[in-house]
């Protein structure tokens, strides 16, 4: 069972580590740099997405009560599309 666990883990991980421009440009430098310059490159990187997230959140939670009157509407137009 914990074989089976950590292995699933260890995929998950791998599926939810996408390498993109950020990614690539992390590694890059701290390649070029040190250690410790690609550590707070990536705190700062992960602090922004994580500021990113808390606006989606708090929007879409304000933009879903102001939407509620027009949910049928938009319910039927989204069938429709």
């Amino acid at each position: 069972m914990s074989a089976a666990l950590v292995a699933g883990l260890l995929a998950g991980y791998g599926i939810a580590v996408p390498v993109g421009a950020v990614a690539t440009h992390l590694v890059t430098l701290t390649a070029r740099t040190s250690l410790r310059t690609g550590v707070c490159a990536a705190l700062g990187v992960a602090t922004a997405d994580g500021l990113y997230a808390l606006l989606a959140t708090l929007g879409g939670s304000a933009m879903a009560a102001a939407l509620r009157p027009a949910l049928v509407p938009l319910r039927w137009a989204s069938a429709l599309l």
